[in-house]
């Protein structure tokens, strides 16, 4: 199997290819059983971001050489699939995915195996990678402080502005949203699932 590519951002697709080939004069006919992500399987049942071009592939000493095609797209159907969990409100945990590799294997009838591994990549950081940033430069305590601050400095704005008392309600409402929603992501930070290696070996699944 090749995948490629073999880095793939988030939202993109990989589309591996499984070389499949005749040793002897026989007719073999090979049924692609499952499809694993990291150590996860997530074909046949599984999320629609993973197809299969074809299920069965016959070959035989007329026909020697066929090909299979996984196409495998990294999002959040994928994420909250693997992952098995969502964060509170909505999005996906996808970001929890990236810097990791994993191993793609394909499964087929007669103990027949093929696998490579890619590595997820993001396009730009996302809010738990900023959120790892900081806790591992200071704490989570700092980040919450500059939201607050951030929210403060919006409501002594608004309020100074010469829309008088209406203006100072519909801030202080946008003020407690965005508590709320500095809330929500700090929740959404303490429960990210992160993605196992249970051998060390740097690949998932692997």
């Amino acid at each position: 199997m090749v995948c490629d590519p073999a880095i793939v951002p988030l939202d993109s697709s990989t589309v591996c290819t499984v070389h499949l080939g005749l040793r002897s004069a026989n007719t073999v006919t090979l049924n692609l059983k499952e499809v694993d992500f990291g150590g996860k399987k997530v074909w046949p049942d599984g999320p629609s971001s993973v197809r299969v071009n074809r299920q069965t592939v016959t070959l035989t000493p007329t026909n020697m050489q066929e090909d299979l095609t996984i196409i495998i797209t990294i999002n959040d159907e994928l994420a909250n699939y693997y992952f098995e969990k969502k964060p509170l409100g909505w999005g996906s945990y996808s970001d929890r995915l990236v810097g990791y590799s994993y191993l793609i294997k394909a499964v087929f009838s007669g103990g027949v195996a093929s696998s490579d591994i890619v590595e997820i990549r993001d396009r730009s950081p996302s809010l738990g990678e900023k959120v790892e940033t900081l806790t591992k430069g200071g704490s989570i305590a700092q980040y919450v402080l500059e939201k607050v601050a951030k929210h403060a400095g919006q409501l002594e704005t608004v309020a100074s502005g010469s829309l008088g008392k209406a203006t100072v309600v519909v801030s202080k409402f946008f003020g407690v949203l965005g508590w709320l929603l500095t809330a929500r992501d700090v929740i959404n930070w303490l429960r990210a699932p992160t993605p196992s290696d249970g051998d060390n070996n740097n690949v998932i699944g692997g």
